[in-house]
């Protein structure tokens, strides 16, 4: 049952990239809509019949969106030249 939170892919016939996965916001249980947001805070209006709902597995956190080839603190600290640690001595 799709809900706020709910994980969707679109279903192929509605989208070029099907592997793509939305957050829910908005739903309307009534009217079966909603709004689709991505990672990138792009997100479109559907209806039930447009989506699957993904089931998440239980080892996901909070930052599902993020993916293994983001640049960890270390990295960014090379990149520009300086440190995101705190020093406190």
């Amino acid at each position: 049952m799709l809900k706020n939170g709910s994980t969707i892919k679109f279903k192929p016939e509605y989208i070029s990239n099907s592997d793509e996965l939305f957050k829910v916001s908005q739903w309307d249980e009534n009217r079966q809509r909603g709004w689709a947001g991505d990672e990138n805070g792009f997100g479109w209006y559907f209806s039930a019949n447009q989506v699957v709902e993904v089931e998440e597995d239980e080892d996901d956190d909070e930052n599902e969106f993020l993916h293994e080839d983001d640049p960890d603190e270390d990295d960014l600290d090379e990149e520009y030249g300086y440190s995101t640690q705190k020093n406190f001595d």
